[in-house]
């Protein structure tokens, strides 16, 4: 008998250490998909930061004389916050958005003096704007029914303008897009609209308040970033004959907005995080955002919204933003943010400034409301070099200011 046993032996040794080799690998392979975030495998390679446990806890205040409820919408949105897994937080650079978005925002044409005078910080009047050869693609030759050109739409990309919702905040962990699901509640807009069990009587409510804190006057004109249903936009229009834009993700919102809202008002479906692309800056009289902004889930690109509303209002308008958490962007990083802007900051806490609705939306496992409205005062019109960085990079526990 020859040493090592046959040939057919050798080989069947053969073939089981490569089965077992083979086996070991997909095991190795399979068991680092488990452990890895998925958005941490695609984009590990890039720089970032690392989130590592998520969000300070919030001490709770005195009860306030308000009947609130918990949102169900947020019971999908909003997990307790000592479960959230650790969240990658990076933004991509987009560089100066004048060049981003050529195919909107258009410099090839020869500046107007107009133009120069734009792009240098002085504040036009919106029909100046409206005529300048750079937003040429911008604005389309219909009118508002209050004088203003009708904006043109972005291309919806559903590549890169889809919002995912993360997993972590999905109890069916079932993947779903931020359009998804609010199409699907799309079907309350006739009734309450989106929001589960706060009435329009509740929404009106709520609205005077931010009505005041913004100023508005008779006539103004209003971005609403995530404008779900268009009540915003109506009640606005209904009680100042104030005229807007609102801007969704969800296309049955949106349709539905376009038909039963008034005319004054126009609605488009794009991704809020890139309104800087094709949004004139200096341009509206306010902007708000009313429990929209937390769904990019991101506290670096929370911080890029913000911004980019400051950078559409004209000198003297007002940016309003309200239902945000400490756990979602903290109070305290709100100044770091806009540090670089000419700006002032108000932060208003809405168990009090609410406190007359009878029913306020809570966000999870709250009894009392603990979230803040942000209101920022835009003090000089701004130019095109605010908005190529963001002067902050966050992690869950803190917000690093940076230098370019």
């Amino acid at each position: 008998m020859r040493r090592g046993g046959s040939s057919d032996t050798r080989t069947v040794i053969k073939w089981g250490t490569v089965v077992v080799m083979v086996y070991c690998s997909g095991y190795w392979m399979g068991y680092s998909h488990a452990i890895l975030p998925a958005r941490e495998q695609i984009t590990r390679k890039q720089s970032g930061v690392y989130e590592e446990k998520k969000y300070q806890h919030i001490q709770r205040e005195t009860q306030v004389n308000v009947k609130p409820v918990i949102d169900d919408e947020k019971k999908e949105d909003d997990i307790a916050e000592q479960n959230n897994d650790a969240q990658y937080e990076v933004l991509d650079s987009r560089g100066n958005h004048l060049t981003v978005a050529k195919h909107f925002i258009d410099l090839t044409y020869k500046p107007t003096k107009l133009q120069k005078q734009h792009l240098a910080g002085k504040q036009l009047t919106q029909s100046e704007i409206e005529a300048l050869p750079m937003y040429k693609n911008v604005f389309s030759n219909d009118l508002l029914p209050c004088g203003r050109k009708v904006m043109i739409c972005p291309p919806w990309k559903m590549e890169s303008d889809t919002l995912q919702i993360p997993l972590k905040h999905l109890p069916r962990k079932k993947a779903t897009s931020v359009d998804q699901k609010y199409d699907r509640r799309a079907v309350n807009c006739q009734k309450s609209g989106i929001w589960h069990k706060i009435s329009l009587d509740d929404h009106k409510l709520i609205l005077r308040v931010i009505e005041k804190l913004l100023q508005v006057k008779k006539g103004d004109y209003v971005f609403d970033w995530g404008s779900g249903c268009g009540h915003k936009l109506k009640f606005l229009s209904d009680s100042r004959e104030v005229a807007g834009l609102g801007v969704d993700v969800s296309e049955k919102s949106v349709e539905y907005s376009v038909v039963n809202t008034t005319k004054n008002n126009h609605f488009c479906r794009a991704n809020g995080v890139r309104v800087d692309e094709w949004i004139p800056e200096n341009y509206f009289d306010h902007a708000i955002s009313f429990g929209s902004v937390y769904h990019v889930y991101n506290r670096t690109t929370f911080c890029s919204v913000i911004r980019s509303m400051v950078r559409v209002v004209k000198k003297g308008g007002r940016v309003y933003n309200g239902w945000t958490e400490n756990a979602e962007y903290r109070r305290a990083d709100i100044a770091p943010c806009l540090r670089d802007l000419p700006v002032t900051i108000d932060i208003v806490e809405e168990r009090k400034a609410f406190s007359h609705v009878p029913v306020f939306p809570l966000k999870a496992q709250q009894t009392i409301p603990n979230t803040y409205s942000l209101v920022v005062t835009k003090t000089e019109a701004t130019t095109p070099r605010f908005w190529k960085y963001v002067p902050i990079t966050c992690t869950t526990h803190k917000c690093d200011e940076v230098s370019y």
